[in-house]
């Protein structure tokens, strides 16, 4: 019954998948489809749901020594990046330390 169930939510992820890159509308997806908005809306929370429960609740963080002291309008930054194409700095101070956990806890 298991590997039924997830047969059936990897199709959902998959017409989930496709209307996200189809830039259309809900209602033209599904009438394009032939899905009915109901079920489309039903096993669009399914299948967010299982990508909440699906994503790691921790990652892995490389922590690096820098002879390089990072400075953004003078001030000594912090630098994140993210899978060596993103980077962030924020500045070390106890402000923009507690903004950038208070909005990680709402992500």
């Amino acid at each position: 019954m298991a590997l039924k169930e997830n047969k059936v939510t990897k199709d959902w992820q998959n017409i989930i998948m496709g209307f996200s890159n189809s830039k259309m509308t809900d209602k033209g997806y599904c009438k394009q489809k032939d899905i009915a908005l109901s079920t489309f809306y039903k096993y669009r929370r399914v299948v967010k749901n299982q990508k909440l429960f699906d994503k790691p609740l921790f990652l892995p963080v490389k922590v690096e020594d820098s002879f390089k002291t990072q400075l953004v309008n003078n001030q000594k930054c912090i630098e994140i990046m993210l899978n060596d194409q993103f980077k962030i700095r924020i500045p070390n101070d106890e402000v923009s330390m507690s903004n950038l956990i208070e909005a990680l806890v709402k992500f």
